[in-house]
C-alpha cells in the first residue's frame, strides 16, 4: 500500500476554502450574537441597549474579531456584556 500523502491546494489566495468558510461563520455568529443581545437588552435594560446600539452604529460587524476587541476596549459595561453573552455562540 502506498504511503498516504497530504494534498496541497494551490491557487486559493490567502486561505483555503475551509478557512474562509470558518472565518465567515465566525463573523456571522458574532453578528447573530450581537442581535440577540440587543434584543434582550431592549426589554430589560434600555440604557445599556442604547449604548450598545450606538456602539454598533459606529463599529462595523464585518469582522467579528475586530468588533469584539473594540467592544471590550470601549467600556466596562460593554466588556461585561461581551463576557456574559458572546461566548455562548
Amino acid at each position: 500500500m502506498p504511503p498516504v500523502t497530504k494534498w496541497v491546494l494551490i491557487g486559493f489566495g490567502e486561505a483555503s476554502p475551509e478557512l474562509k468558510a470558518a472565518k465567515n461563520l465566525h463573523n456571522f455568529f458574532t453578528y447573530v450574537a450581537v442581535r440577540v443581545v440587543t434584543a434582550q437588552l431592549e426589554s430589560y435594560n434600555t440604557e445599556a441597549h442604547k449604548e450598545l446600539m450606538d456602539f454598533v452604529e459606529t463599529h462595523s460587524l464585518n469582522d467579528g474579531d475586530k468588533f469584539c476587541a473594540a467592544l471590550m476596549r470601549e467600556s466596562p459595561r460593554h466588556k461585561g456584556l461581551g463576557i456574559l453573552h458572546l461566548p455562548y455562540f
